[in-house]
């Protein structure tokens, strides 16, 4: 038995999901059942088209990690084996920022016309500052250097995870070349 993981992003803004997942369907033929069967359980079952397709639709899945497998049975009763079994992640939650540093609406005073931006994030994400790309390290944590300009000024800190979720966060700050 055969396990695809994949690393395809499903994005649905609107929260109802349309998941494609292809079976070799060399085993079933016009008028066979086919059973859709989702973390164990049989969720569903329909009978192919003359050109042995099949569609289902409606069906359930949970919060995380899902393991989906089909079987054809045909007019004898005979059932197949089991397809390659597809995992599919569902997450419709958006990443968590935690901003260590700087703190909001504070004043940064240096020499070097730059700011160290800290923190972290709640899963594995995509983190942009202003645009840029943020290493973010395997404990979840993120430092990132901006280059800066004297007055107040916004810093958009974005986080995007594995699914397309995201989470902006906006810190105001005011920068003061000083060396106080």
């Amino acid at each position: 038995q055969m396990q695809l993981d994949t690393t395809q992003v499903f994005r649905d803004p609107s929260a109802w999901y349309h998941i494609v997942v292809a079976f070799d369907t060399t085993q079933a033929t016009a008028s066979n059942r086919v059973k859709l069967y989702v973390n164990g359980p049989e969720k569903a079952s329909t009978i192919t088209g003359n050109d042995g397709m099949f569609t289902f639709e409606n069906v359930e899945l949970i919060k995380g990690r899902n393991t989906i497998f089909a079987k054809s049975v045909d007019s004898k009763n005979t059932e197949s084996d089991a397809t390659s079994t597809f995992i599919v992640i569902l997450d419709k939650e958006e990443p968590k920022i935690e901003i260590e540093s700087p703190k909001n609406n504070s004043t940064i005073k240096n020499l070097d016309s730059r700011i160290t931006i800290k923190g972290k994030v709640s899963e594995k994400a995509t983190i942009k500052i202003n645009d840029q790309t943020a290493i973010v390290k395997s404990d979840l944590t993120f430092e990132h250097v901006l280059g800066t300009k004297v007055g107040k000024q916004e810093i958009k800190i974005k986080a995007i995870d594995e699914a397309g979720n995201e989470k902006e966060e906006i810190l105001t700050i005011t920068y003061l070349k000083s060396s106080n």
